[in-house]
């Protein structure tokens, strides 16, 4: 994916120094400007595109959007394969229902997962609640229910995670840090744990699920300490009009886990 216009003119400014020598061993730019003449916004804008379209030709300066490999879908199926827990079994799915509200500054994201064991009776019951932004998608609340749907505990952060953003540069790192605050049911709030987490952009590949082929996915890795949230490592394959297609975990404690994309409902 390319970078936007604005996007490219910014990076102008920095890939000037460290590429004047791969610039300037093209040709120059199509409109050429003498002392005293007047200058056509049409042809400058023209000069501006030409340089942003040879920026995208250096190694390293492609600069990639989170909302360009999102979807829209209400309903998604996960085919599950490794350590989901005594409870779930082998052969379970994951069902994740997306609710979208515009909020101020961007839209609430909630995304309820339950995961079904073989027979499709629920074992696994939680909700995320994000937060999307023009620059940034982030992670704010996490709800726990029993399996039948009942609301045993929340957990805010403060600050948010931070997932996903809109300018991760291949080979680029992105992280946060953040308090948990853990809310039972007519309980009390308690500060009870933090998540360390960080995320580096691998760049673009291709990926097969049981959905479908998709090309040109954003491929992320994600590390994360912590004890309620877990401690892992990840690699997310994200796909434009799909979201997450594809993850693949290693839990700290040697268990992995796999996700992979099954159906889609608009």
């Amino acid at each position: 994916m390319n970078t936007t216009f604005l996007q490219k003119i910014l990076l102008l400014a920095g890939f000037t120094l460290v590429s004047a020598t791969a610039l300037a061993a093209g040709p120059p730019v199509q409109n050429q400007f003498a002392g005293g003449q007047p200058a056509r916004a049409s042809e400058v804008n023209a000069n501006f595109q030409e340089l942003a379209d040879r920026i995208d030709a250096i190694p390293g300066a492609t600069v990639y959007d989170y909302r360009d490999f999102g979807s829209s879908h209400t309903t998604k199926i996960y085919n599950l394969k490794g350590d989901f827990g005594t409870a779930c079994g082998t052969g379970a799915t994951e069902e994740r229902t997306y609710t979208r509200t515009p909020v101020t500054g961007g839209t609430q994201i909630v995304v309820t997962r339950q995961r079904k064991d073989s027979a499709s009776a629920i074992c696994h019951w939680t909700s995320f609640t994000y937060l999307a932004t023009p620059t940034e998608i982030s992670l704010t609340r996490k709800n726990y229910y029993d399996t039948s749907g009942t609301l045993q505990s929340t957990d805010a952060m403060d600050p948010p995670v931070l997932v996903r953003t809109a300018s991760m540069a291949a080979g680029s790192t992105f992280g946060s840090g953040s308090g948990v605050t853990n809310t039972p049911v007519a309980g009390t709030p308690v500060l009870n744990d933090v998540i360390i987490n960080a995320g580096t952009t691998l760049g673009l590949d291709a990926v097969s699920v049981t959905a479908g082929s998709y090309t040109g996915c954003l491929k992320l890795h994600t590390s994360r300490q912590s004890n309620t949230s877990g401690n892992f490592s990840r690699v997310s394959w994200y796909c434009s009009g799909a979201g997450e297609v594809k993850r693949v975990q290693k839990e700290a404690i040697g268990e992995f886990r796999i996700w992979e994309l099954a159906t889609l409902t608009p």
